[in-house]
């Protein structure tokens, strides 16, 4: 419902009688306090207008559309002293206080102690108004991002939200439930409160790790750090379990595990190494479609079901391999080759014909490689790895990249008694560019005769915009036990 104020002005002498007259189809939405009066010499009168359109308008008033749902009505002010109608016009554009979520209700599944699963849940304005969003009443378990669940969307704009359900209880076990209510302000008129719900399930989990969180800390380009995790089983296992750990590539990720899948039992733990060499990896369409190439389309979480999948598969190959062998019999066919002279002209025109062709492959190459290029998706493409990226960029220059990473464990026991389930590590690395390099970073003196002496030169490059410090030498001790 909307009001809006109106003032009649009567510039004349005399007292003027005035009513508003307006469409019949119109009269169930406005209503005008007064509808007549009397104005005096020289003076004002005030009249407000009440407006309370419903969704049938745009069906009952159709032949005042004057746009996509917008409509436009003429109304006139009368009078008996004046011949000539006042006319003024209505304006009005409809529009919806529509938020579309999806997914509303939001089934985080089973998980295991250490692990916190997250889901993005999609934000669509339908409206042409902004629109303010909060949540209130949200449980402790849940944590909502980015601004604890506040976000501005534009008129028709799309947002994501990411819900992180972390139970504060490690003892809890069991299944979960609950509502959070979501607070949608539209154009600071209309105010709304949606409901959404989440249901989860924790269980306990067989395998267990001395750190489920690993933070390197900032290194220079082709630096290298490694870290150990043990990995044990769970206190009441009795089983073997198969353990198998599926990082994301080396191109990608500088990330080696080692070693990838061992076999845990009960009170022997594994202690695993993971190795980081820290560069600077750009990430793009073209080295999208080589790992993809090299990885095929299994997804990282489903490596070790598809790898017990291929094994027995394999073994039927096999079996079926040797019996046709015993079957098939071995021919030989020789093809002869005839060979036609061809005269020079015809030469030059299979050769211009030939490059031709190659550059119009070149040129289908050349549109492949930019499409790829515009049509890539960094964010999304690293998250089906596990994996986001942050560049710092300074000037247009990159000055460090932050990576973290997901990194699925599959495990299964080795009666393949139960189906294969997934736990992950969390990492998170930092390269940064060097302020200070030197060239050539490895020294060769090659072999030395006893009191010979060699000289090597270092070329020193200051790569900051500030002075750096003095810069000290350590001795080095050779085996011909002479110091440089």
């Amino acid at each position: 419902m909307y009001r809006e104020k109106l003032v009649f002005h009567n510039r004349g002498t005399h007292t003027m009688k005035i009513f508003v007259r307006y469409p019949k189809e119109l009269g169930e939405y406005v209503e005008f306090n007064p509808t007549n009066g009397y104005i005096q010499p020289l003076s004002d009168f005030e009249s407000w207008i009440k407006f309370n359109p419903r969704p049938d308008i745009l069906t009952k008033c159709k032949r005042y559309l004057t746009g996509d749902e917008q409509i436009t009505v003429v109304l006139k002010v009368m009078s008996e002293l004046q011949a000539v109608p006042v006319l003024f016009k209505l304006k009005a554009e409809f529009t919806t206080d529509s938020l579309e979520i999806t997914p509303r209700d939001i089934d985080f599944g089973q998980l295991y102690d250490q692990v916190a699963p997250s889901v993005k849940v999609r934000l669509m304005n339908r409206s042409k108004l902004p629109q303010k969003l909060s949540f209130f009443q949200i449980p402790k378990e849940l944590i909502a991002e980015p601004d604890k669940g506040c976000l501005h969307l534009l008129p028709l704009e799309q947002s994501y939200m990411t819900l992180t359900f972390n139970p504060q209880r490690d003892e809890f076990y069991g299944d979960t439930s609950g509502t959070m209510w979501l607070r949608v302000l539209t154009g600071e008129i209309m105010a709304k409160e949606l409901k959404m719900t989440f249901t989860a399930t924790k269980e306990k989990c067989p395998v267990l790790f001395d750190k489920s969180k690993i933070l390197y800390p900032s290194l220079s380009e082709g630096e290298t750090c490694e870290s150990l995790v043990t990995v044990s089983l769970n206190t009441g296992m009795q089983k073997d379990y198969m353990v198998e750990f599926t990082p994301p590539p080396y191109k990608l990720s500088g990330l080696k595990f080692c070693p990838r899948t061992a076999v845990a039992k009960p009170g022997k733990p594994v202690l695993m190494q993971i190795l980081y060499d820290a560069r600077v990896r750009n990430y793009d369409g073209l080295v999208a479609q080589e790992l993809q190439a090299e990885m095929g389309n299994d997804k990282p979480v489903e490596v070790l079901k598809n790898r017990l999948i291929e094994e027995e598969l394999k073994k039927k190959v096999e079996e079926v391999k040797k019996d046709k062998k015993k079957e098939e019999k071995k021919a030989v066919k020789k093809e002869v080759k005839k060979v036609v002279k061809k005269t020079k002209k015809q030469e030059e025109e299979e050769e211009l014909a030939r490059i031709q062709e190659e550059e119009a492959k070149k040129k289908e190459e050349e549109e492949r490689l930019q499409k790829i290029l515009a049509d890539f998706n960094k964010e999304e493409e690293l998250y089906k790895f596990g994996g986001r990226v942050y560049d710092n960029i300074v000037d247009n220059e990159l000055q460090s990249q932050h990576y973290e990473w997901l990194v699925p464990c599959s495990f299964i026991p080795t009666d393949k008694s139960s189906p294969v389930k997934t736990t992950y590590i969390y990492i998170k690395t930092v390269v940064s560019r060097p302020t200070l390099l030197v060239v050539p970073q490895t020294l060769d003196f090659g072999e030395l005769a006893v009191s010979c002496r060699k000289v090597l030169y270092l070329d020193i490059e200051n790569a900051d915009d500030e002075m750096c410090v003095p810069v000290s030498y350590t001795h080095l001790t050779l085996p011909t036990n002479r110091e440089v």
